[in-house]
């Protein structure tokens, strides 16, 4: 018996960055966290740039590491049950013009 799935395409909304933003090239990362952040927040992509995105980088690493040391997401973590995953077929996409 084939399965069939129904794919459709979604709208993707292009954010456009002015120029001389990641200078360095090397703050891709925290750049993609922030944006992530920013979009899923609903906050204004305009104050990102390399001087607050230095600060970033310096924040993220601390920010994990007292999550880390956090007793009420220690506790909680402790209670944390993941959710059981199921096996399934292997579907074969293919891409119809309309």
């Amino acid at each position: 018996e084939k399965k069939h799935t129904l794919i459709k395409l979604y709208p993707v909304k292009y954010a456009l960055m002015r120029p001389g933003i990641n200078v360095s090239l090397c703050a891709c990362g925290v750049y993609a966290l922030k944006f992530i952040e920013c979009h899923t927040l609903g906050l204004n992509l305009s104050f990102l740039h390399d001087s607050y995105i230095h600060k970033a980088r310096i924040k993220i690493p601390y920010d994990l590491w007292k999550a880390v040391h956090d007793p009420v997401l220690i506790e909680q973590m402790s209670k944390y049950i993941p959710p059981k995953l199921e096996c399934s077929d292997v579907v074969k996409i293919e891409y119809v013009r309309h």
